[in-house]
């Protein structure tokens, strides 16, 4: 009898789980991620919270910061923080990632642009400076986890970033002025 009732339970919780696709359903931070974005400007120095550790991946901090989720870490492989990195599992990648690339937009305003990347993520720049902000999907075969993550850093190559409208406006009127030979 004992037995039954356990597979009966058992059959419960794990129909319970099919339905869920989300681990959990953090909501977006805007006012933090506006403070991650801004702090990008000084590589996050201001969203340190204590000492840096040295791992064999590079260097992290903790921060004070947190966007998206709980599990918010700066992360550099030098001295000084480059990245602002925040992720949460989710067994639907795809949909997670759609939903928040969708807030991400809602919380950064008009001024930037969005343009989709591979392996679906999403790249959010604005023309004025090399701040952008990165939302995507774990590689499931490479790390065996499925996380969404959110990431916020400031480039150092311009190529990097999404283009202006205006700069595409140019490239497209050069591109009409050069005689194809």
């Amino acid at each position: 009898m004992w037995k039954l009732l356990r597979f009966a339970l058992l059959g419960v919780v794990i129909q319970g789980c099919a339905h869920n696709e989300s681990v959990s359903a953090p909501q977006l931070d805007c006012q933090a991620l506006n403070t991650v974005v801004d702090a990008a400007q000084d590589n996050f120095v201001s969203l340190t919270s204590g000492s840096r550790n040295i791992t064999r991946y590079g260097n992290t901090w903790q921060t004070r910061v947190s966007a998206y989720g709980s599990d918010c870490t700066l992360l550099s492989g030098t001295d000084t923080p480059r990245n602002y990195f925040c992720s949460i599992p989710d067994r639907d990648q795809s949909t997670a990632t759609r939903t928040l690339a969708e807030a991400v937009e809602s919380c950064l305003g008009p001024h930037w642009q969005r343009r989709e990347l591979p392996r679906p993520a999403t790249r959010f720049s604005r023309a004025e400076d090399n701040v952008v902000v990165d939302v995507g999907a774990s590689d499931v075969t490479a790390s065996r986890a499925t996380v969404v993550g959110l990431v916020v850093r400031r480039l150092d190559n311009q190529s990097e970033r999404a283009p202006s409208p205006e700069s595409v406006a140019q490239q497209s009127r050069r591109a009409a002025a050069v005689p194809l030979q």
